[in-house]
């Protein structure tokens, strides 16, 4: 049993310490700068804000003359709808404590 110990010690170690090597070269090696993943998310952003701005004006533009013109969507905040839920019920029973 003894055997078992003093070989699987050393090959654990090692192969932690392989580890170790490699996730420290990851952490160390060519990633993205914080300007550069700066500049990515505001031209992600820019392009989503136009994006919506073209969806909600195409749906604006096939309106009849007695449609609503309620926008469907924010433009500075995509995929974020702009009335109320028509399910919702608020509750009247108030807990007084």
């Amino acid at each position: 049993m003894s055997w078992l110990l003093a070989a699987c010690i050393p090959t654990m170690l090692m192969l932690s310490t392989y580890g170790l090597q490699r996730l420290e070269s990851v952490m160390n090696g060519d990633g993205p700068t914080a300007t550069e993943v700066v500049a990515h998310l505001e031209q992600a952003a820019r392009a989503a804000r136009e994006k919506a701005a073209q969806q909600t004006l195409s749906e604006l533009g096939g309106l009849t003359a007695g449609g609503r013109l309620d926008p469907l969507l924010l433009i500075d905040e995509p995929g974020l709808p702009t009335r109320p839920n028509p399910k919702f019920q608020p509750s009247g029973i108030v807990n007084p404590v």
